[in-house]
């Protein structure tokens, strides 16, 4: 038998939040928050950026996820910080510096 637990609103908006979509999959409403990435088997997904931790090359590009989850990209550690700047600049205004901390 499958128990399914009620969520209440607030995890019901962390469990959103926290999945990954697949190409054609993205809720319009949704889509300015994320951004596009392409994974090693050429298959494009889009992930929440406010969700990514950091980033490392290994040689592949390696985004670890504040849910614990990483995820092996195809596009540069650069490539998607550049992705996350753009956004945070369509989101918040041109007018706003948006920094980015390398290390």
């Amino acid at each position: 038998m499958i128990r399914r637990e009620s969520l209440d609103e607030p995890a019901r908006a962390r469990s959103i939040q926290t999945r990954l979509y697949d190409e054609d999959d993205v809720p319009e409403r949704q889509r300015h928050r994320m951004i596009k990435l392409t994974r090693l088997d050429g298959s494009h997904l889009y992930v929440n950026a406010e969700l990514i931790e950091f980033l490392e090359e290994t040689p592949d590009t390696v985004v670890s996820l504040t849910t614990g989850r990483k995820l092996v990209v195809k596009e540069t550690a650069e490539q998607v910080s550049e992705q996350i700047v753009a956004l945070a600049r369509r989101i918040h205004g041109a007018e706003r510096h948006v920094t980015v901390l390398a290390g």
